[in-house]
Order: structure tokens, then sequence, then C-alpha cells
């Protein structure tokens, strides 16, 4: 479950027009990691154009020394009352994504505790508190269809067209409303904006603009997107969403996925959801997704549906097909690295655990070559998998 609330500290700076040197930059900031050069970079790098209308809203994402931000830039009117053309000001806040995650914050919630904030006048990091998010209801066909699109793989952005009635609220609240139909973790690397300007050199993944520019690809307000032809991942996952997103389980499992995933490995984020589906139904058959079940159960420290995984592992192994794929089981449990070492897992469960796995890579009974082959590749083996390779080896003990 995520925490009820969490809060942020965020560096911040000022974007805007100097009026002594009329040029646009840094005009305050705090004082913390984040240079002014840093700042520069995140603002050229999503760069919206010149604004038809303010307020709008920006959040992508960086990394400063491995750790990941969500970055989110609010674009406002300078002063108060009618403001000159072009006379406007950006505020960028770099949030940590680790207290994000943990929450699952939604971007409108992000956006409602930073817009009203006026940043310290002493240069100090602003901090708020953010509440839980969860997803809201069901989603439509457009956001399901959007978010399918954004796994072609393609580096071109997305954009929405024909929305100009549609106040940046409504916009924000769409924006987020992809999101959630896609793993948490994905928001650290998914950027998006309410508006941006068709002429505008950015690198928002997927935005609203007031004219589709060349080399992007176009989605319609408010209507089912056509999906790229031959997009074999962008079908398979809109198939699954239309069959299991209504359930609130599944998009719970989804925010739950804080991970990271790249949009440069959509199989992966496939694979992601055939796992959120698994883990809410219970009612998976393919061993691949029930072993990454294992994986981020682990991960999350829920035992429950690491059971059922485990339950299902082993009515798959009884059914007698398993044996065939042990060459191709091994791999999927290499790559996932189940057979390492868990902190978090110890006793009858770990000793199931190792065991079902020793089953789907070797059969139902090791020879001695085989498990010394296994220990050889561990310093110090955990104590339950020498007791579940007791069980399953042909009478010859296995030797630390």
């Amino acid at each position: 479950m995520p925490h009820d609330e969490t809060r942020v500290t965020a560096e911040w700076a000022l974007w805007g027009l100097d009026r002594r040197s009329g040029l646009r930059g840094v005009l305050a900031g705090s004082g913390g990691r984040f240079s002014r050069g840093n700042f520069a970079e995140i603002v050229h790098r999503y760069h919206t154009g010149a604004p038809a209308e303010l307020p709008q809203v920006t959040i992508g994402w960086t990394r400063l020394r491995d750790v990941p931000y969500l970055t989110l830039a609010i674009e406002t009117w300078r002063g108060t009352g009618a403001a000159p053309a072009g006379d406007s000001v950006t505020r960028v806040f770099c949030v940590p994504f680790a207290p994000l995650a943990r929450a699952r914050v939604s971007y409108e919630s992000l956006y409602r505790a930073f817009a009203p904030l006026d940043p310290p006048a002493d240069g100090a990091a602003a901090t708020v508190v953010l509440p839980a998010g969860e997803p809201g209801k069901p989603p439509g066909g457009p956001a399901m269809g959007t978010a399918a699109t954004l796994l072609s793989g393609e580096s071109r952005p997305v954009v929405i067209e024909d929305a100009g009635a549609l106040p940046m609220p409504e916009r924000l609240r769409f924006l987020d409303e992809v999101a959630w139909l896609l793993p948490y973790g994905m928001r650290a690397r998914l950027s998006v904006s309410t508006w941006t300007r068709s002429t505008a050199e950015h690198r928002i993944r997927l935005s609203f603009t007031d004219h589709a520019p060349s080399g992007s690809r176009a989605l319609t307000w408010d209507r089912p997107p056509d999906l790229p032809a031959g997009a074999d991942v962008p079908r398979r996952y809109l198939a699954l969403l239309t069959d299991s997103a209504g359930s609130a389980d599944v998009r719970g499992e989804l925010a739950s996925a804080a991970a990271p995933l790249s949009f440069a490995d959509p199989r992966a984020v496939l694979q992601a959801l055939k796992t959120a589906v698994a883990v809410a139904t219970g009612e998976s058959s393919d061993i691949e997704t029930l072993l990454t079940v294992c994986r981020d159960m682990l991960r999350q420290e829920r035992h429950e549906p690491l059971v059922t995984a485990l339950g299902r592992l082993d009515a798959e192994l009884r059914s007698g097909d398993a044996h065939k794929k042990r060459a191709q089981h091994r791999k999927v449990i290499d790559d996932l690295g189940l057979m390492a070492g868990h902190a978090n897992l110890s006793g009858p469960l770990a000793v199931l655990f190792y065991s079902v796995l020793l089953r789907l890579m070797h059969g139902p009974r090791l020879d001695d070559a085989a498990a010394e082959k296994l220990l050889g590749s561990f310093s110090d083996p955990p104590a339950e998998l020498l007791e579940a390779l007791r069980r399953l080896s042909a009478g010859a003990k296995p030797v630390r």
C-alpha cells in the first residue's frame, strides 16, 4: 500500500526575461545541488514555445549523480494583471522521484502543491507535503489508446490535436490518466506537457499542441488512435488494457510497479502489464509472467501474491509440459536474478521458492554434479537453498 502522504524537498529556479540584459535565463534559484546550468539544460530540453495561453504545465525528468528527479515547470504571466506578449516566467522544480513513487503521487497533486508556492526569498529549497495518489475512475478509450501508442518504440513525440477548448487542468488530468495506465516507474522516463507550439523543438514525449509538427505522431483529442502499422506491442498492450483496465486492482498493481522501465524496451512494459494482471487476478499460467511476479513481489516484500504465483508455477510443473522448456526457464530465471540470495525471504517460504525454481530449471531430481555446479556460483549459499537442494538431489547431500 502507498504511504498516506509524503514530504518532499525540491530545488527550484525562476526562469524568465532579464530586463537589464534582454536575455532569458535563470533569474533566481535555490543554492543546492542543481546549478544554474542544470536548470538551463532542463528548460531548453522541455521548451514548449511561446505560449498562447497561461498557465501551462510541463513535467519531465532528469538525473543528477544517478538520482532520478521529476522536473515540474509551471509557466505563468509575469506579475499581475494584463501582461505584454511574451512576458512570462517559468518556475522549475526538481523533485526526488523515490518518495513520489512510494506514495504514487499524481501529476495533478504535484501541480496543486507547487502552483501556489512562492519560492523562498532566501534561496532555500522548497518543501511540500503531497497526498498519496490512486488511479481514479476506469479510463476511457482515448487514454488507453494513447498509453499504447507510447509503446511503439519510436523516439518521435506523440502530440494530441484539436483540444483547444479543453482547460489546462483537464489536459493535465488526462495526462495523469494515461500515466496511470503504465507502470509508475515509467514516470521517471516520461515527459508530458499541457501545451506545446508546433514550431518548438523539444524532447517532450506526450503533449497537447495547436498543430502536429512534422515528424510527430499525431492523435486527435477524444478519439481512439490508429495504432502504427505492424505495432505488435502497442496492439497487445491495448488489447490487454481493454480487457483489464476497468479493474482497479490491475491499475493499482501498475501504480505499485515503481522499478524503472525504458520506453526503448516496450516488450518489458508489456510484460509489466501482464504481471499486474497476474497479481490482480491470480490466474496467469504464463511461466515467464509468473516468474516476473515472483521477482516483483520479492522487491515489494509482498508475500501473499508471491505464494499465489509459486502455487501457479507448481501447478504448471505438475501439468507435465513445463519440462519441455527447461532451458528457456533457466534463462528467464537467470535474467531476473531469481537464484540470488534474498534478504527479505526466509524460512519455509524460501525453501518453497527455491524448490520451485530448481524444478523449473532441472526437473524433479538433481544429480550431484548439477547441485555442485549451482552451489559453485554462491560464495555463501542460503540455508533455504541448501535445504531445497537436499530435498531434490539424487541421494547425495550438496556440499558447501
